[in-house]
């Protein structure tokens, strides 16, 4: 794989944390069921998968990796570093979006 392949993979994977996050917030189609479950999940697992964008990096970054099968492209022991590239992305972008 070549590394505007994995760039171009690292932002489908940044569209789809933003698109879930996006979805859960208030006034959007899941946000009642995002309050329900903020409500009700400890934070360990609201945060990472559907409340902190940043968090989010770890759940879905993970669950990219091995569905779009960059597992066979890649070493697996980028794996961990798919995550925390995503982690760093998602994190400047919401510095970026930061009012």
């Amino acid at each position: 794989m070549t590394l505007g392949g994995y760039i171009q993979a690292l932002l489908i994977n940044l569209f789809i944390v933003f698109g879930i996050w996006t979805l859960f917030r208030k006034e959007m189609i899941f946000g009642k069921a995002g309050d329900f479950l903020d409500a009700k999940l400890p934070v360990w697992i609201s945060k990472p998968t559907f409340a902190c964008p940043s968090c989010m990096a770890s759940v879905w970054g993970t669950t990219f990796f091995f569905l779009s099968r960059l597992y066979e492209l890649l070493p697996i022991w980028t794996w961990p570093l798919h995550c925390l590239c995503l982690c760093g992305l998602t994190t400047l972008v919401m510095f970026l979006d930061h009012e």
